[in-house]
């Protein structure tokens, strides 16, 4: 399983909890949610790619020296 098969199944899950959520406290707050959580699962993969580029560029040049 890829990254985009894994983000394909988080995302699936959490339209499910959010439609959960929808029917105790509205479809706009659950929307706001989704929106917000959405967010901050990018950022994470986002800084999760920079930190493993950054190091594996830093084992190459401990190996080069």
């Amino acid at each position: 399983m890829d990254v985009i098969d894994e983000r394909a199944l988080v995302y699936a899950a959490l339209l499910v909890v959010c439609s959960m959520l929808a029917v105790f406290t509205g479809p706009f707050v659950a929307a706001i949610t989704f929106v917000w959580v959405l967010a901050s699962i990018e950022v994470a993969y986002w800084a999760g790619g920079c930190w493993v580029r950054r190091s594996r560029r830093q084992s190459i040049g401990e190996l080069r020296v």
